[in-house]
């Protein structure tokens, strides 16, 4: 009776884990190190939509981050910074398009 209540628990906590590993996705929501450009990334859905864009835009099949080889890596966390200093406003004014009608 005891290894019946045992196995039960394992197997419902074995399903809560499935579940919330489910929920949040391919990343999840965390703090990654970027050890090219020593800094770290908040890995929310906003980054995952730019890891999926670089995926795409770089012709490479969807891999999850972490299992990635270390030179797919650099060349994300290149792009990434990239594209930030594209973005970055300049002299820390971002100007503001005026609608003219």
């Amino acid at each position: 009776m005891r290894l019946n209540h045992r196995i039960i628990a394992l197997m419902l906590s074995t399903a809560a884990l499935a579940t919330s590993s489910a929920i949040t996705g391919c990343a999840g929501d965390g703090l990654v190190y970027d050890p090219y450009w020593h800094d770290y990334h908040r890995w929310t859905h906003g980054e995952n939509t730019r890891y999926r864009q670089w995926e795409m835009g770089s012709n490479r099949v969807h891999v999850d981050f972490p299992d990635r080889t270390p030179g797919d890596q650099l060349a994300y966390w290149s792009w990434r910074h990239r594209v930030d200093a594209l973005e970055a406003p300049v002299g820390g004014f971002r100007p503001r398009l005026a609608l003219v009608g």
